[in-house]
């Protein structure tokens, strides 16, 4: 009985002892000081590749750029007086591009406004959630705190490895959409029905007035790759753009929670097949970081996720892309016409990726807004 107890206390303090290290670890491997002015540089190409390039500007890039603008924006308004004047001025010619680039967006939108499919009908009205927004989504901001990192449960490699599986069996449950829950139809459908929802007024988070199989598959879906993700961009879509909730608020909070430490996990299990799936990964960074989630922004993960960008700007969304020779002449090959959502998003002979560049950009708008919270 004794001998039980006792090793029912060492594997208790082995336990706590493997976390606390584990949480040093995170803590230190986070943005510094120093790092700004690189990820300043990284954003700087992105934002000159779109502004160059700008038929490429379809809803997907068009979101990741607007979480550019609320980070940016919201730690100007809330921080400017303390940002050095020359990193200042370089924060706001990216929100003077992002202006521009805004405005191509919307008479692109006006121009093509008779929408020939239902799936261009429902891209139409998931765009009004964030292209139309002036104020809802920097109030909703959260800060950056640590305390989904005292909550989250760590697992080893070989853990994760069970949990998740091999990494080649892993990519194939990503990418089988058709097992999804919710499915991209559903998905889709549920966050363009939000455009249809009043924008709550006031301070006071009121309930959503959406479908039951909406909150369901909040309540009840699959729990990785791009399924977790919308489930949670779901979440976020109807707290920022409505200020509302799709459960009780205290329910919200919960499974946002809930969410990002499962995504945490995920991420870094990417993180030891060297970030095979990048857009996934960065796109799983940028909504938790809105979350105020300080433990997604790890410096070695962002060190080795910039990899994948091009000198051009872009971001490659494989392996294969990053390795392929940029054709920037593609370009006025294989974009005569503009699209609300690009059928193929990789672009350049397979170099670049829209969807990829989208999230990589708001993630150095996430670093960006960390560094100067932290230390301005």
């Amino acid at each position: 009985m004794y001998t039980n107890i006792f090793s029912i206390v060492i594997k208790d303090v082995s336990a706590k002892f493997v976390k606390n290290y584990k949480e040093m670890e995170i803590l230190n491997d986070l943005p510094l000081r120093s790092s700004l002015d690189g990820y300043i540089t990284k954003l700087e190409k992105i934002m000159d590749f779109v502004q160059n390039h700008k038929r490429y500007m379809d809803m997907n890039l068009g979101f990741g750029l607007f979480l550019v603008n609320v980070n940016l924006r919201t730690i100007l308004r809330l921080r400017g007086i303390r940002i050095p004047r020359i990193k200042k001025a370089r924060l706001n010619r990216i929100l003077q591009q992002y202006d521009e680039i805004l405005q191509y967006f919307q008479d692109m939108l006006n121009k093509h406004s008779r929408h020939t499919t239902e799936a261009e009908s429902s891209a139409h009205f998931i765009t009004e959630l964030f292209s139309k927004d002036k104020l809802n989504w920097g109030i909703h901001l959260q800060k950056y705190k640590t305390n989904l990192l005292k909550k989250t449960k760590f697992y080893s490699r070989k853990e994760l490895t069970e949990r998740y599986s091999i990494w080649s069996q892993y990519v194939e449950k990503v990418y089988d959409f058709d097992n999804y829950y919710p499915s991209p139809q559903l998905s889709d459908d549920c966050i363009s029905a939000l455009s249809q929802v009043p924008i709550n007024p006031t301070m006071r988070w009121s309930r959503c007035d959406v479908s039951s199989s909406c909150v369901e598959y909040v309540r009840n879906g699959t729990d990785y790759g791009y399924a977790i993700t919308h489930r949670l961009l779901y979440m976020i879509m109807a707290r920022f753009s409505r200020g509302c909730t799709i459960m009780s608020s205290v329910e919200d909070k919960a499974q946002i929670e809930t969410f990002c430490g499962k995504i945490y996990n995920e991420i870094e299990y990417h993180s030891f097949h060297n970030f095979g799936i990048p857009d996934l990964s960065l796109e799983m960074i940028a909504l938790c970081t809105l979350e105020g989630h300080v433990q997604f922004l790890r410096r070695s993960w962002l060190d080795e996720l910039f990899e994948f960008q091009r000198a051009l700007g872009c971001v490659a969304s494989s392996k294969e892309g990053k390795e392929k020779n940029v054709i920037p002449d593609l370009y006025k090959i294989e974009k005569p016409n503009w699209q609300i959502v690009e059928e193929d998003q990789d672009i350049l002979g397979g170099s670049c990726n829209t969807h990829t560049t989208g999230v990589a950009a708001a993630v150095l708008s996430a670093a960006i807004r960390y560094i100067i919270e932290k230390f301005s």
